[in-house]
């Protein structure tokens, strides 16, 4: 039976190319090292939520039909967490990573660096986590400060 199984090829899909898998091959640390360059305003990044998110996750964020992305501001602290991207991504730069390689769902990594920044620091504004319009990922060092322990 193995002679017979290990015999069997797909012929499915092609090898990827070193252009591709650079495209998705980035190691990030919970405290922003290997973050790609790149930077977002919260303003650009409501133009990217509208285009790249609205279809799934709903007008600023609240859920239908897909995941709610608001209201996780302190229920780690209250014993009853709701999963949504300030509560279940451990720092920004774990939900810069999320957002970038799967999302969005219909067209993934289509989103280039600066509209993936623009489109964290609009769904961190939402929460009140990023209160400014002039943030990229290497100033939002204190949102994850924010996100850590019972402030969540």
């Amino acid at each position: 039976m193995p002679a017979v199984c290990s015999s069997q090829v797909l012929n499915i899909g092609r090898p990827l190319m070193p252009q591709e898998i650079r495209l998705v091959e980035i190691t990030v640390v919970p405290d922003g090292r290997g973050l790609p360059s790149g930077s977002g305003q919260v303003s650009a990044g409501a133009a990217v939520y509208d285009k790249s998110c609205l279809s799934c996750h709903g007008g600023q964020g609240t859920g239908k039909p897909q995941d709610q992305l608001l209201e996780g501001v302190g229920s780690l602290a209250s014993g009853k967490l709701i999963k949504a991207a300030v509560s279940y991504w451990p720092a920004v730069a774990m939900l810069f990573v999320y957002t970038r390689r799967p999302m969005p769902i219909i067209s993934p990594q289509s989103m280039t660096n600066d509209e993936v920044y623009a489109v964290t620091a609009h769904i961190l504004s939402i929460e009140g986590v990023v209160p400014t319009d002039q943030h990229s990922m290497q100033n939002l060092s204190h949102a994850s400060k924010c996100r850590t322990g019972t402030a969540l």
